[in-house]
């Protein structure tokens, strides 16, 4: 009997440390269709658009 890996919740190497973050109701409904249409858990969605948005705050910092 052949049995499948675990899917992870976390990324590899992940330090698995939980962060609350508080959201309007409208903000949590939009996460959540976002999250929905691309097949996602709410916290992968918001956890994607936190390093996106890192990553322009970062930019903005070099360039200011």
């Amino acid at each position: 009997m052949d049995r499948k890996p675990k899917a992870r919740r976390a990324p590899k190497n992940c330090l698995s440390k939980q962060i609350v973050i508080r959201l309007l109701p409208d903000e949590v409904t939009k996460t959540d269709q976002f999250a929905e249409a691309e097949i996602r858990s709410r916290a992968s969605f918001i956890r994607i658009i936190f390093l996106r948005g890192l990553q322009v705050y970062e930019h903005e910092q070099v360039t200011n």
